[in-house]
């Protein structure tokens, strides 16, 4: 099953598409290059959580909320960039948003 049908299949979707009969919801599957920057985030964002010793994110304060949020965006913005400077990405030269 697709991220996208999981998503849809959601009660809480189901709701929005019943108070709002007309909606279109468009689903995106991430391609290779963005799964690829995903996982480079995810370990990045895993070794951040196991360096704080709290894997309870509630107990956590702002600054480590933050710090992780931030872990997660620039790693995986970090490793498009790199997809895209060797020549691999999926983007062109003027397509590139950062």
């Amino acid at each position: 099953m697709s991220t996208g049908q999981t998503i849809l299949g959601h009660p809480l979707i189901a709701e929005i598409l019943a108070t709002w009969p007309d909606a279109e919801i468009k689903i995106v599957e991430p391609n290779d290059f963005e799964i690829e920057a995903i996982q480079t985030a995810s370990e990045k964002a895993g070794a951040y959580i196991e360096s704080l010793g709290q894997t309870d994110m509630a107990k956590w304060s702002y600054e480590q909320w933050m710090t992780f949020l931030e872990t997660v965006y620039t790693s995986t913005r970090e490793r498009l960039r790199q997809l895209h400077m060797v020549g691999n990405g999926p983007i062109g030269d003027d397509d590139i948003p950062f």
